[in-house]
């Protein structure tokens, strides 16, 4: 199944967030494709390592609020998942795409929280 697919079976106009935002360009795909009521992004933009290279966070992160500077129901949140799950209430989303880290333990994390 492709993620185009994937999408096509999740509501439209829900409550979404997406932890692990990186450049964007997943999230407007869920912002184009779904019409989400509310989008939350998710992502501290900090340097990490995978596959030996390291991501631009900086440019990274100017891409995701370019892109998403005028569309009034996306709130972006530069914060570690945990942390800002704290901001909402059990049950607050419809869904969440989960992008974060890939580590074992975090992912178990974003799953708990």
């Amino acid at each position: 199944m492709t993620i185009e697919a994937l999408y096509k079976t999740l509501p439209l106009n829900a409550i979404v967030a997406e932890i692990g935002v990186d450049r964007g360009h997943n999230a407007s795909r869920i912002y184009e494709s779904r019409s989400p009521k509310e989008l939350y992004l998710i992502d501290p933009w900090t340097l990490c390592e995978w596959s030996n290279e390291r991501w631009n966070t900086k440019r990274s992160k100017e891409e995701t609020f370019n892109y998403f500077a005028d569309k009034e129901n996306v709130t972006i949140l530069q914060n570690y998942s945990v942390d800002a799950s704290k901001m909402f209430e059990n049950h607050y989303f419809d869904w969440v795409f989960l992008d974060g880290s890939y580590e074992y333990e975090d992912v178990k994390a974003d799953l708990a929280h």
